[in-house]
């Protein structure tokens, strides 16, 4: 509870009275580590971690680790505390698969995002129930600033994408013609389906060059 709350005086108290670092929580096994973590308490994780606390302890109802909680809530203090202290970077949450960051893709905490792209997270690992990237889940909510981090200078068009998927691409790279097309905004443009991006390049073909990447989902 002194984690939870952040009280950082009391818990230095108690790790100097040999309190266990890492007993969890009987109901779902959260660590004083993980609920610091979760809560945004920077000088309680930092306390702990200085005190051994098991770094990728998760949660016994799902798995998910102090790293992931952070992210998830945006703490960006707390996500780079964890990973100097050598945090499992692309560690996921047992119950779907997703990572530390794709929950932080996914709310649109463009400092975890960032953060956790400098210390090498996997920009492509989807989460193992239905295969969303942390692109897909940027996009699809509407994050912009971490659809910018995630596609850096790339052009990227999502692959293995369903007909009625939507897809996207940087616009910096592409030409005037797709640009127009797709009604891009001044970084980047969700575009209405793969299907209809790759059947309005396919009856443009003098454009065909600027997608190299492209792929039919009908006809591959």
């Amino acid at each position: 509870q002194a984690a939870q709350n952040g009280h950082e005086g009391c818990v230095n108290a108690l790790i100097q009275a040999n309190a266990s670092i890492d007993q969890g929580r009987t109901s779902d096994g959260s660590t004083p580590l993980l609920v610091a973590a979760q809560k945004g308490h920077e000088g309680c994780v930092n306390a702990l971690i200085q005190a051994n606390a098991s770094i990728d302890q998760g949660r016994i109802s799902d798995g998910s680790t102090p790293l992931f909680q952070a992210a998830q809530n945006g703490h960006e203090g707390c996500v780079n505390a964890l990973i100097q202290a050598n945090a499992s970077i692309d560690q996921g949450r047992i119950s779907d698969g997703s990572t530390p960051l794709f929950q932080a893709a996914q709310n649109g905490h463009e400092g975890c995002v960032n953060a956790l792209i400098q210390a090498n997270a996997s920009i492509d690992q989807g989460r193992t129930s239905d295969g969303s990237t942390p692109l897909f889940v940027a996009a699809q909510n509407g994050h912009e600033g971490c659809v910018q981090i995630l596609l850096g200078e790339k052009i990227t068009i999502s692959k293995d994408l369903e007909d009625s998927d939507i897809c996207l691409i940087s616009h910096k790279k592409l030409s005037d013609d797709i640009n127009d097309l797709c009604c891009f905004n001044e970084h980047f443009q969700i575009i209405y389906s793969f299907k209809s991006l790759f059947e309005w390049i396919n009856r443009n073909t003098h454009i065909i060059d600027k997608v190299p990447h492209v792929k039919n989902p009908i006809n591959p």
